[in-house]
């Protein structure tokens, strides 16, 4: 049973787009990817929103990974919401409220001792950011989300680390971690 997922792809190509351009990449990406997606394009960043069947969400991103990435000179940077989110985000990708979602941030609405997730980042603005993996998995604790909310965020944080780093990079990483665990390397 196939289930149809909607993510978004962050890509950038190897040229500067311009209307030539964007008209052969467009029916590049189309011939790839079986124009399940729409695309725009913003500073030379490519924006592509998939619309995707498949057996599960993790087998979706990762085909139209491979389908973009196939197209020559495209780079898939990134999946759709990415990890850190503000409160506002939340509230557009779950349906809660702002208002809401603050009460539960000052434990005005817990109904349970698993308080909501800390922020992870300030950023540059006054919002404060969230890791989004740990925010789905506490809404959909509490029934706020549909289940398999917080896996389909697991896989996005995932997907975002692979997408980031090469190999030798991780393996740097994971050698980090255990330095900072006090673990011997």
């Amino acid at each position: 049973m196939t289930t149809r997922y909607d993510f978004a792809l962050l890509a950038t190509f190897d040229k500067p787009v311009t209307e030539d351009i964007l008209l052969d990449l467009s029916d590049d990406l189309i011939s790839a990817t079986g124009d399940d997606f729409v695309m725009t394009v913003s500073g030379g960043a490519l924006l592509l929103d998939f619309y995707r069947e498949s057996d599960t969400y993790r087998n979706a991103v990762a085909s139209a990974i491979r389908d973009v990435q196939s197209v020559n000179g495209v780079t898939v940077n990134s999946v759709d919401s990415g990890q850190f989110v503000t409160l506002s985000d939340i509230g557009a990708l779950t349906n809660l409220s702002r208002s809401t979602l603050c009460r539960y941030k000052v434990g005005n609405r817990q109904g349970s001792e698993k308080p909501f997730p800390t922020p992870r980042l300030k950023g540059n603005s006054k919002a404060p950011l969230y890791d989004w993996e740990e925010v789905a998995e506490w809404l959909e604790e509490k029934g706020l989300v549909d289940a398999g909310t917080a896996e389909q965020a697991k896989i996005t944080a995932y997907v975002n680390t692979a997408l980031k780093f090469k190999s030798a990079d991780l393996a740097s990483i994971a050698a980090l971690e255990k330095e900072l665990r006090n673990e011997p390397i």
